[in-house]
């Protein structure tokens, strides 16, 4: 079985379903995988499931293909067919379609997709130091505790800059935005430690303008003790209301100082 066809069945199989995969349906074609679970020997859920996952993402003419897939009257004939063979009897089933990219572009009518980026990141975050002996379960384990553990490589991964396709600018963008959010990281970097880093991130910003530093200092960092801390560390207050504002610019520094 294909490796991400391997991490959809352990993840439907964690599910309580159990699976039955490359169903031929005559010469040329196959069906991915039929899931089914059963609660008390009955059926509760059962799904016709066809997968597109690729480093890649999937362009209108494969998606299509698919749409014809699970509307194919000769597909549909033998998923009813294997249903009835594994449980006696047939009943309604979903279409389901698994695909490796943001899911929320696509519309494929009465088709339910599923992100196989979030299978995996469920699969990952639920494995732990047992021995898995299932081989691409087990790669996965060797990632997430191997590689991922280590803070040094996995920078470089995020911040390679050869090959765009595997984290572009954008991405890594947005990889910076939702790891600040994190209460976690939040706590790192309140560190005394990271003093150096965030200066020079606050160096290379655009909050490093007078005027702006001023007012984020204002309204959003400092309250009214702590400003009059901030302005007592600065030059003496008379030093500060000699200085001529020539430029419109350096204004609101003033005024926050005064």
């Amino acid at each position: 079985m294909d490796p991400d066809k391997e991490i959809i069945n352990w993840w439907l199989n964690k599910q309580g379903f159990f699976t039955i995969s490359g169903i031929k349906v005559d010469k040329n074609r196959v069906i991915d995988l039929i899931a089914i679970k059963l609660v008390d020997g009955k059926a509760t859920r059962i799904m016709h499931i066809e997968t597109a996952v690729s480093v890649s993402n999937i362009d209108a003419a494969k998606i299509k293909g698919y749409v014809e897939r699970f509307e194919d009257a000769s597909i549909n004939a033998k998923v009813k067919e294997t249903i009835k063979n594994y449980i006696g009897d047939f009943t309604s089933y979903e279409k389901v379609f698994i695909v490796g990219q943001d899911t929320s572009s696509l519309n494929m009518k009465s088709i339910t997709v599923f992100s196989f980026n979030d299978m995996l990141l469920e699969i990952m975050k639920s494995l732990d130091k047992q021995n898995y002996f299932n081989p691409v379960i087990r790669t996965l384990q060797l990632l997430k505790y191997q590689f991922m553990s280590d803070p040094v490589k996995l920078a470089e991964l995020v911040n390679v800059q050869g090959d765009p396709q595997i984290f572009s600018g954008f991405a890594r963008d947005i990889f910076m935005k939702e790891l600040l959010q994190h209460g976690a990281t939040k706590k790192a970097l309140s560190k005394p430690e990271l003093e150096a880093e965030l200066i020079d991130v606050l160096r290379l910003s655009s909050i490093n303008r007078p005027e702006k530093l001023a007012r984020i200092l204002q309204e959003q960092v400092l309250g009214s003790k702590s400003k009059k801390k901030f302005m007592r560390s600065m030059e003496p207050e008379k030093k500060i209301k000699e200085i001529h504002v020539k430029e419109n610019n350096n204004q609101q520094l003033l005024e926050f100082f005064s």
